[in-house]
């Protein structure tokens, strides 16, 4: 499944040609943007793909960093600890 099929399979599948174009559109702008998504499973381990072999070492550790700041963002204030 392709990163466009599992975030379009969020969404109903009863719509209308004309709100499945407008949902499209807004799912490809969103992750050309750089929406990070990750996962968590019932360890609390995060499964999240950094990029490709082929990448430069440079571009996974921004990938990485991007990675940090989104799970640091999505951190609830009320949790204790750093």
């Amino acid at each position: 499944m392709s990163k466009y099929d599992q975030a379009l399979a969020k969404y109903n599948t009863d719509l209308n040609d004309e709100a499945i174009k407008a949902t499209v559109a807004k799912i490809i702008e969103e992750l050309k943007a750089g929406k990070v998504e990750y996962r968590l499973d019932k360890q609390n381990l995060i499964h999240c793909p950094l990029g490709k072999a082929s990448f430069s070492e440079d571009k996974l550790e921004q990938n990485l960093d991007a990675l940090m700041n989104a799970i640091v963002k999505a951190r609830p204030q009320s949790l204790k600890g750093t």
